[in-house]
């Protein structure tokens, strides 16, 4: 289950516009992860707004975020439809936190791991 918005390692992905921004994490699942996703954002340091997603066997986790603060950096988790925090590993590091910077101008609202 997820916890306490406690990261021990967090993955930064950059700036993105805060309008209608996307994030598609490449997370392929298989029929035994079928359900709804949820990517956990923090404001400030408490957990309070959550995308979710309806996730089929064969398709890719991506979260369509909407109302994200201009100029703030958030701080977020996956959660899988049993509950557990997705660990994301790239080049061997494992992280359970992502993290994100919106800026007012940018052209940029996609994200892909």
């Amino acid at each position: 289950m997820a916890c306490c918005n406690c990261c021990e390692k967090t993955l930064n992905l950059g700036c993105i516009n805060s309008c209608d921004a996307s994030f598609n994490t490449n997370i392929l699942v298989d029929a035994l992860n079928e359900g709804v996703w949820v990517l956990q954002l923090s404001f400030g340091s408490v957990f309070v707004v959550n995308y979710s997603t309806s996730v089929v066997d064969g398709e890719s986790v991506s979260f369509t975020m909407t109302n994200l603060n201009e100029n703030y950096t958030y701080t977020g988790q996956i959660i899988e439809p049993k509950g557990e925090i997705v660990n994301i590993v790239i080049d061997g590091i494992e992280y359970d936190c992502i993290e994100f910077s919106t800026k007012v101008g940018l052209y940029n609202n996609q994200i892909n791991l």
